[in-house]
């Protein structure tokens, strides 16, 4: 089914205040310095090699749920777009490394008719495809265990809908925020603000996911440097914010131990 589009979201449009501050937050992730660089006045996003952007400031907690849309400018196979964690290491080396090709990551290509999906490194077709002028709408539920959904022009049904499940159980402790990784060949526009988006979100229970702006990531990955952060997971999340299911907790903690050992 075909979503209603953005005239149809909401009569009051965001502060433009708002805007500015998101599009400071935009981060290179993955790749060499001076790998990507970010317009704030188109919102276009360029590399210069494959290269992996964040915002890691709109960190989407545990018990809501968000939205945002990436603008299809050139199309390329390696344009992978998603969801990313503090589990994705941050680094300078690209080589199998980005957006769902990494642990902490899920990402979604529709350069072709068959496209993939792929998550902590492995991959499988899932039919999305997608071409210059797309809008591509990336929405993520943490108010149960966690799911992901892919829309293309406001379209949510098969091959698009759901397509990644259960993240409880992928060490998810914080939450989850925007990222993509990208090769030259592939240009594309973010857009996080609710005045910005073409089309709507799954349903009004999900806000533009630059509503979060604001979570000290720094402090967070500081904290999971620490030895005493694998025994006391729960200091890796803020005080007023909602902490993963029990069960995605246990998950990290026996991941955290095995990493150790």
């Amino acid at each position: 089914m075909r979503r209603d589009a953005k005239k149809n979201i909401s009569a009051v449009e965001e502060p433009r205040m708002l805007e500015h501050a998101i599009v400071g937050s935009v981060r290179r992730w993955i790749g060499k310095t001076g790998s990507c660089c970010f317009d704030a006045d188109s919102r276009e996003v360029s590399t210069f090699e494959f290269a992996t952007i964040t915002i890691p400031d709109c960190m989407v907690p545990w018990g809501e749920k968000a939205y945002y849309e990436i603008e299809v400018v050139r199309s390329s196979r390696w344009g992978i777009m998603g969801w990313g964690s503090l589990a994705l290491q941050r680094h300078t080396e690209t080589k199998s490394s980005g957006v769902g090709l990494s642990h902490g990551s899920w990402g979604v290509s529709g350069w072709s008719t068959k496209g993939f999906k792929c998550s902590g490194g492995v991959k499988s077709q899932c039919g999305i495809a997608w071409k210059a002028g797309d809008i591509v709408g990336l929405a993520v539920d943490l108010s149960g265990t966690g799911s992901i959904m892919v829309s293309v022009n406001g379209k949510d049904e098969m091959p698009c809908g759901v397509i990644f499940s259960d993240l409880s159980h992928a060490g998810v402790i914080e939450g989850v925020f925007p990222a993509c990784s990208l090769m030259p060949e592939f240009k594309c526009k973010i857009h996080v603000e609710a005045f910005s988006f073409k089309f709507a979100p799954p349903d009004d229970t999900f806000k533009p996911v630059a509503k979060f702006a604001g979570f000290d990531w720094e402090l967070s990955l500081e904290k999971r440097n620490t030895k005493a952060w694998s025994g006391r997971l729960a200091s890796a999340v803020p005080k007023d914010r909602p902490q993963a299911p029990v069960e995605g907790r246990q998950a990290e903690a026996e991941s955290s131990s095995s990493d150790s050992d």
